[in-house]
């Protein structure tokens, strides 16, 4: 457990000093027009889970407090995710890792029920809508055309935002 937490807290997404970059569009596949800037999304999901963690563990407030900031951040700004078909991933994805980090801060007594429900809001229009048409129409693509774990990332975001939206 000792040596979890020496890695956990090593790690530069749980640090203090982390500095959040949100986007109003993630796009993930080249879709000829936009570049892929999906790796703001996923060091940023990672940081606010490793400091969500990091909270949960020490009791330290300063950690919820920046975990609570990124997740504040990306709610006030992400509209939609673009890119090919590569944005059905990317929504399953970070879906669910994005729902599991506000998972662990819904018991933060800092963050406002105004916040957090702003935080379910941008999960609820900007995921699960994608996660959902993935699962019905697969991108418009034969049911075989994709490999299952598309439909299990979306699936487990879909299962994810429904338990954070209650």
């Amino acid at each position: 457990w000792v040596a979890g937490w020496e890695v956990l807290t090593r790690n530069p997404h749980a640090s203090l000093k982390w500095k959040q970059n949100p986007q109003e569009m993630i796009y993930r596949g080249k879709d000829g027009t936009h570049p892929e800037n999906y790796g703001v999304l996923y060091n940023d999901i990672a940081a606010a889970y490793a400091l969500a963690l990091r909270w949960k563990v020490s009791g330290d407030d300063a950690y919820a407090d920046k975990a609570m900031e990124i997740l504040n951040a990306w709610a006030g700004k992400l509209i939609g995710i673009g890119g090919n078909s590569d944005k059905f991933l990317a929504s399953g994805i970070y879906g669910y890792e994005l729902a599991n980090a506000a998972e662990i801060m819904r018991t933060y007594k800092k963050w406002s029920a105004a916040d957090f429900n702003h935080f379910k809001t941008m999960m609820v229009d900007v995921f699960y809508p994608m996660n959902h048409d993935f699962l019905v129409r697969h991108n418009g693509a034969k049911i075989d055309h994709y490999w299952a774990n598309w439909d299990l990332a979306n699936m487990n975001a879909m299962l994810a935002i429904g338990i954070l939206a209650d």
